[in-house]
């Protein structure tokens, strides 16, 4: 959808609910509210006794739920279309029910399954109230349409008909769905199929508007608004609107393009699904080196902290066996600098390893390439200082230097690789190209 179309879209959808409406039709909406014929919502005074329980029976997921609902509820007592009905309560949870889906199906391209429970958990508390709401069927919804359209070209003699005079038909005074128990947007979304209007994808945020545009013209005109401006403007947005929906139509068909609801929740996770496993992939790679990275240490690397009388035999054999293999003159005569290296793994890698292993095999903490970049970097530099250290040593010879590049040599492009790896995702994550975790991988809707 372009720039300048979603702009139409948020200035009808704000423009029919607060600046058009004149004095005149505000007191008369007003007035309407305040004496129609809709009953208060039951469902809510069930879910205010719902949270009590859920509160005495310390019920979190259902508690969280109901709260968010009820806020919903009384902030929308503070606007010009307050919740009352259970028509418009149910409108409320299936809103939050399609984001909570949306938000899962995020958490699950970025692998936290931990937080896709917890929305699935909410879609279903959501969906349990939303089925107490007794509406018309979709079978009589399409029969109250169909008819509706029927006439509607009868009278028009002509086999194109307005979309909004449809809306306004069949839930405007005296219309066939009036003061019904029916989802507004449900009816809009029954009349485009009925007129043909359908192509891959969902226009709702068009429908919307369109619904609330439609209504806003139905209240000017049943207040005998004596603003033309107003009515003209009203008028005007009905048929932009329904004009728009047409145009998103024939241009997805005739270019077999997906709307761009359908790139957002499809073409992210056709992507991320593939790179969350390539990344997790890398994830044991970087596990495996850790899991033999820590023995070393503890055996080999900071042997020359132990008490002796600490040392077990196995690791002074073990030691012995390293200084002869590999004749390393680093375990014979360290010099100062390498020392505080082998106090740097005594008190930052062993820690750092050890909660490396934890975190890469559960895969749920979201500050791993953080605390992974850093330890690479560390491990980069002290692993490099090595190697020019020892390539500079004239007791050695080039096949010595060799053997010990083949310990030396491989734990340098690993931090490298890791290195450049976490920045990737560290970027990504703060440019917004990719969210969700560790992972990276899912990347933002647009």
């Amino acid at each position: 959808m372009s720039l300048n179309t979603s702009r139409m879209l948020l200035r009808s959808r704000i423009a029919s609910r607060n600046n058009w409406i004149c004095p005149q039709c505000r007191a008369y909406a007003a007035a309407a509210a305040a004496s129609g014929t809709a009953a208060p919502s039951p469902l809510l005074g069930k879910l205010k006794n719902d949270l009590k329980t859920a509160l005495r029976e310390k019920d979190t997921n259902r508690l969280n739920v109901l709260r968010g609902v009820i806020a919903d509820v009384t902030n929308s007592a503070k606007t010009s279309n307050p919740i009352k009905t259970d028509m418009q309560l149910l409108a409320l949870l299936r809103k939050r029910a399609t984001a909570a889906k949306a938000a899962s199906e995020e958490f699950k391209a970025a692998g936290r399954e931990d937080l896709v429970e917890k929305e699935q958990k909410q879609v279903k508390v959501l969906d349990e109230y939303a089925g107490q709401v007794e509406t018309m069927s979709e079978n009589e919804i399409k029969d109250a349409v169909t008819k509706a359209v029927d006439e509607a070209k009868a009278a028009a003699e002509s086999v194109k008909v307005n979309m909004g005079e449809i809306l306004k038909k069949i839930l405007g005074p005296g219309g066939s769905l009036e003061g019904k128990p029916v989802d507004r947007s449900e009816v809009a979304r029954v009349v485009k199929q009925t007129l043909g209007h359908v192509w891959p994808g969902d226009t709702s945020a068009s429908e919307d508007a369109l619904v609330h545009s439609t209504m806003a013209l139905d209240v000017c005109q049943r207040a005998d608004c004596h603003s033309a401006r107003h009515t003209s403007l009203l008028s005007l947005q009905v048929n932009n609107i329904t004009h728009l929906i047409l145009l998103q139509n024939n241009t997805k068909s005739s270019q077999g393009i997906q709307s761009p609801r359908t790139r957002t929740l499809e073409t992210p996770n056709s992507h991320s699904s593939k790179m969350p496993s390539f990344r997790r992939t890398l994830d044991y790679i970087y596990l495996t080196f850790f899991l033999i990275h820590i023995p070393i240490v503890f055996c080999v690397d900071i042997y020359p902290l132990y008490p002796p009388s600490l040392i077990p035999t196995f690791m002074t054999e073990l030691r012995t066996w390293y200084i002869h293999t590999y004749n390393d003159q680093f375990f014979v005569k360290p010099p100062a600098w390498f020392t505080l290296y082998i106090w740097m793994e005594l008190i930052y890698h062993i820690p750092l390893s050890l909660y490396a292993v934890q975190a890469l095999w559960s895969n749920a903490d979201p500050k791993v390439p953080i605390h992974l970049f850093i330890y690479a970097i560390q491990t980069a530099i002290t692993t490099a200082t090595c190697i020019a250290d020892y390539m500079s040593w004239e007791s050695h010879t080039n096949e010595q230097k060799l053997e010990l590049g083949k310990l030396y040599v491989p734990y340098l492009m690993i931090s490298v690789f890791m290195g450049v790896d976490m920045y990737s995702r560290l970027v990504g994550a703060v440019s917004g190209r990719y969210i969700g975790g560790r992972d990276g991988a899912s990347k933002k809707r647009n």
